[in-house]
């Protein structure tokens, strides 16, 4: 009884149909975790966030604070940033 022949003939096209598969099942399984594991927990983040968002209370906190060059705190404008 003789062994099998190993294949010479188109074994790297066999093995790269095999590698490519696999590969591209890997691919879409991580994206779609991805998805899952980040881009929708930030997104309802974002949106929770955005909905209690009062802009003008923030921009008010922030001149208060001294965060702008052009305004001083109370709102009068800052001529001398200009």
């Amino acid at each position: 009884m003789s062994a099998a022949r190993p294949q010479l003939r188109g074994l790297l096209k066999s093995q790269l149909k095999r590698d490519f598969s696999i590969a591209a099942v890997l691919s879409v399984g991580a994206a779609v975790m991805w998805q899952a594991v980040v881009v929708l927990p930030r997104k309802r983040r974002y949106e929770a966030f955005l909905t209690n968002l009062d802009a003008d209370k923030e921009f008010i906190r922030m001149r208060e604070a001294g965060v702008f060059q052009s305004v001083k705190p109370g709102g009068e404008i800052n001529d001398e940033a200009w």
